[in-house]
């Protein structure tokens, strides 16, 4: 009996030791990192985004919003929790990434102003 369950026990494990389907063998790909030029125009809600420009501060104390424009002159704002990442860096040449989001900006008022787009969950590249 005791010999019975070794022997379907052993069928049942050799074939992952002899075949290993190499799980945690290969590594993970990396989420599609975007960048490049018209990435203004082309990027979408939610996609990850690698970008250079120049970083400054936007807006008066106590809530001045940290802002990156690149090379094409276009606006990206960076969200306040992350603004501790890139202090130190105002008025430098910067590459971050970044989850894109899109929010519509109403004033006050009524006044559409149009889309905005923020990024969130900032990492420095260099």
């Amino acid at each position: 009996m005791k010999n019975s369950l070794l022997f379907i026990a052993l069928l049942a494990f050799l074939p992952g030791l002899l075949f290993p389907r190499g799980n945690g063998d290969i590594p993970q790909s990396e989420e599609p990192v975007a960048s490049g030029e018209g990435l203004y125009d082309r990027a979408l809600p939610g996609q990850l985004l690698e970008l250079t420009g120049r970083l400054s501060l936007r807006g008066s104390e106590p809530f001045p919003e940290p802002v990156l424009t690149d090379g094409e002159g276009h606006d990206w704002y960076i969200t306040r929790e992350d603004r501790r990442i890139l202090s130190g860096y105002e008025q430098r040449i910067v590459t971050v990434r970044g989850r894109l989001e899109l929010r519509e900006m109403i004033l006050a008022n009524g006044e559409n102003q149009g889309i905005r787009r923020i990024l969130s969950g900032i990492t420095l590249v260099k």
